[in-house]
């Protein structure tokens, strides 16, 4: 599967320098979970232009940054997974902490991709590939975490 962003894109977009990432922490499969689970699924026709190295400019300034972060949600929940498993007080803690910083990079990577919608609904004529028919965000909505 080609990817549209790399381990080093992720931490550089995503990641702050003391969360001292490296890109051997962040497997191959998650980013393309991310980019197949959220950014697709959204784009839909105008994801596989993408893929092939079209709408350069798109892709850099609003694509790949909502992947990082989808990226980084996808490893914090990995990351709080194994916290739930310890016993210690601190690890639950860090539970708290954790789910916290998964919300707001939720809510980050969600709202750079709307950004993007935006722009490309707003440019219509320029990516003929999109379809708002068939973006799964205008067909679903999520109230309260549940998809309706």
């Amino acid at each position: 599967m080609k990817m549209l962003i790399t381990k080093q894109d992720v931490i550089d977009m995503a990641y702050v320098p003391s969360e001292q990432i490296c890109v051997e922490q962040i497997p191959q499969a998650v980013i393309a979970e991310a980019q197949y689970k959220f950014i697709r699924p959204v784009l839909n026709g105008l994801y596989d232009e993408l893929l092939a190295g079209a709408h350069n400019e798109l892709c850099e300034l609003y694509v790949k940054p909502a992947l990082a972060y989808y990226v980084k949600y996808l490893m914090i929940t990995q990351y709080s997974g194994y916290l739930t498993l310890m016993q210690s007080t601190a690890a639950q803690a860090a539970v708290v902490v954790a789910d916290r910083l998964r919300a707001e990079t939720l809510a980050r990577a969600s709202t750079l991709l709307n950004l993007c919608v935006s722009i490309v609904e707003a440019s219509s004529d320029d990516y003929p590939a999109y379809s708002p028919a068939k973006n799964i965000r205008n067909k679903t909505r999520i109230i309260g975490g549940f998809v309706i």
